[in-house]
């Protein structure tokens, strides 16, 4: 029962995010085992579906080690991250990703249980520069506040 629950926190934390920064995309990974599984995945009715699918497939399982992905770097630096796709090779990880959503950047930030330990990263990614970092960073953290608090305990 209480899955279900946690699920259902875990889907209105993500639409929170993704309506709140008018995003491209958001998702969340849980950490297990230096391995980020995505737990969701909401991209904008804008982004194609096999473009979703795809994303969803190859973000399912990835190892901390793939350096190419903000949600690693977010895992393995222990801190808010940003990914622009003008900094990045337009051929793999994020820099792919963000062209192929039409995202100009993601913000990964991650989150720890009371005992510090990474639980998990939530992402997204969205259009724009000029909207200051911290300002997803906030909206991705009043979520956690709002619906995710309780699974990270």
């Amino acid at each position: 029962m209480q899955s279900a629950n946690i699920d259902e926190n875990i889907r209105r934390a993500l639409q929170f995010v993704h309506d709140k920064a008018n995003a491209r995309a958001t998702g969340i990974w849980m950490h297990e085992n230096d391995v980020l599984h995505l737990e969701l995945f909401l991209p904008s009715r804008q982004i194609q579906e096999c473009i979703a699918g795809g994303f969803a497939e190859a973000t399912a399982k990835v190892p901390v080690t793939d350096t190419g992905l903000g949600i690693v770097l977010a895992a393995r630096a222990r801190q808010i991250t940003e990914y622009r796709a003008v900094d990045l090779p337009p051929e793999s990880g994020s820099g792919y990703w963000l062209r192929a959503f039409r995202a100009d950047r993601s913000v990964a930030v991650p989150f720890f249980d009371k005992n510090g330990d990474l639980k998990r990263i939530l992402s997204v990614a969205v259009v724009g520069l000029e909207i200051p970092t911290q300002t997803y960073s906030s909206i991705i953290q009043e979520a956690f506040q709002l619906y995710l608090k309780a699974c990270n305990e």
